[in-house]
């Protein structure tokens, strides 16, 4: 039986798709390295590649691994290409000088440098390593610099330098690189998001949806509940990022409103969104306890649907409400609330709307003065902006005080942005929905007795911004713009009565005009 050859590992790495793109793919090196080892008489153990897309997490932990392996299962030769194949930073060129003054037997072989390392190298071989590591961690350090800069430069230019986010794609290379919409997934997300901020569904629900939509991630995974809290949480979604902790403007097309986005992050923070749906209620994660102001349970029992404060002497919370309630019952008071808003008198109906539209075109001659005053600002900003910039070219300023006045005037430009757009984009639905709200409170107890579930949860969520159950009766506060909409019926009711007199409707009206008050 012959001798068994001296066993090897060989290492191969490509850190760029230009080095990959100009011949030392994984596959060349990895037949270099097998034909070197062959030639010596080493048979290859075990083969350890990192291509160029591999995260820094990643080329570690496979680093490590064959430290490990090679430790353990006592191999003594290690094969590289070249030293910077082997490491670009000081903490592993510690590892392999640790491992090689473990064993005099230990050798590192970097072939295309000519250089084989070992415990008995002469100072000469040490110094061309130690060289060699020091210009591989310069380059390492240049390449960071370079990645840091074109970083800067997308950011500049409004374009997140990372990978799409769901439901985005990156379409063209360098400088024409761009992130669009993707026509498959962005629909689908966008509905999810908005969905999310109408308060009737958990980050879990949410979820599930989105696996029933069959949207999937990058990794053509299906969504976890994680995931979907980070996709809930995202910047990106309204048209900004995050980048190394702070928030950027892009140009990308959002998803969502702002609003939208805000309101999500209420949900979350409040944490009153419903998070078990294994029996559909109603009024499940809507209404909260009136003295400790937890959530309220519902459970069915007997052909009914009932509710209490799940709140009772659990360590340091107390809540003395004992008394649980019939759904039914309260959902006649909630008919009874709705009942409130209602207008039984046309000829008010109709001076209501028209007060309402007059308000309408108030407002809109408002906006123009206010989008006009702003795009003229933002051109003078731009202008001051140029004037700087050639000023720091000329010497004129430093380049402190020009980040300093930068700063300054984006700042103030973005602020102007963020006006115009909430002008443009949301001024005209805002006022279909002051309609819409008027509509609705005089149509409210029709529609809740007609709608599903799922409904009656977002006409609850829109009309009142808490509802509460105190001693076994429901309390409620009115959203603010329901509070204008009431205001408005007070005033129009007013006008009406002082102009026209007390007539055959006269006495329900006031009646009606108390009522509201009340609210």
């Amino acid at each position: 039986m012959g001798n068994k050859l001296p066993k090897a590992i060989i290492f191969a790495r490509v850190s760029s798709v230009e080095q990959k793109e100009s011949g030392f793919s994984l596959p060349a090196q990895i037949k270099i390295l097998t034909e070197y080892a062959d030639n010596r008489g080493l048979d290859i153990a075990k083969t350890y590649s990192i291509s160029e897309t591999a995260s820094k997490r990643d080329q570690r932990k496979t680093f490590d691994e064959m430290l490990n392996y090679v430790t353990k299962e006592k191999i003594k030769v290690l094969i590289f290409e070249k030293v910077d194949r082997v490491t670009r930073n000081l903490k592993d060129s510690v590892k392999i000088q640790d491992w090689l003054d473990g064993d005099n037997e230990r050798q590192l072989h970097c072939i295309k440098d000519s250089l084989v390392l070992h415990q008995g190298s002469r100072s000469q071989e040490k110094l061309n390593w130690d060289l060699r590591v020091a210009i591989a961690k310069n380059y390492a350090d240049n390449l960071s610099e370079e990645v840091r800069k074109g970083y800067n430069e997308k950011i500049a230019q409004k374009i997140y330098p990372g990978k799409p986010k769901l439901g985005y794609i990156s379409v063209g290379r360098g400088q024409g690189r761009e992130i669009i919409q993707d026509p498959q997934k962005a629909p689908l997300m966008k509905e999810l998001l908005e969905q999310f901020a109408t308060g009737n569904y958990s980050a879990k629900t949410i979820r599930d949806k989105a696996n029933q939509s069959g949207l999937i991630n990058d990794c053509r995974r299906k969504l976890s509940t994680t995931g979907t809290y980070r996709y809930l949480i995202d910047p990106f979604y309204y048209g900004f990022f995050e980048w190394n902790g702070t928030l950027h403007e892009g140009k990308h097309e959002p998803l969502i409103s702002k609003e939208t986005y805000d309101m999500n992050q209420r949900i979350l923070k409040r944490g009153s969104y419903p998070r078990f749906r294994t029996h559909d209620y109603a009024l499940k994660g809507i209404v909260k306890c009136g003295e400790c102001h937890g959530m309220v349970t519902w459970y069915a029992k007997k052909d009914r649907i009932y509710g209490e404060c799940n709140i009772k002497d659990k360590d340091e919370k107390t809540c003395h409400q004992r008394k649980c309630g019939r759904e039914d019952k309260y959902m006649e008071e909630i008919i009874g609330i709705l009942k409130a808003f209602q207008i039984y008198d046309k000829r008010l109906i109709e001076a209501i709307r028209e007060e309402l539209k007059k308000d309408n075109e108030n407002q809109t001659v408002r906006e123009e003065l206010t989008l006009e005053h702003a795009e003229t600002r933002i051109k003078q900003i731009r202008a001051s902006l140029n004037t700087a910039y050639e000023d720091r070219i000329n010497g004129i300023i430093d380049i402190t005080k020009y980040q300093e006045v930068e700063k300054r005037y984006l700042e103030e430009e973005k602020g102007l942005d963020d006006t115009i757009k909430r002008i443009k984009n949301y001024s005209n639905k805002q006022k279909e929905i002051g309609l819409a709200i008027f509509d609705l409170a005089q149509n409210g107890e029709r529609i809740f007795e007609q709608s599903t579930v799922e409904q009656k949860r977002t006409l609850l969520n829109t009309m009142f911004s808490n509802l509460y159950l105190l001693d076994g009766r429901m309390k409620y506060e009115i959203n603010p713009a329901f509070v204008v909409m009431r205001d408005k019926v007070l005033q129009t009711n007013e006008m009406l009565l002082e102009s026209s007199g007390v007539g055959v409707d006269g006495t329900r009206t006031r009646n009606l005009c108390s009522d509201s008050a009340k609210l």
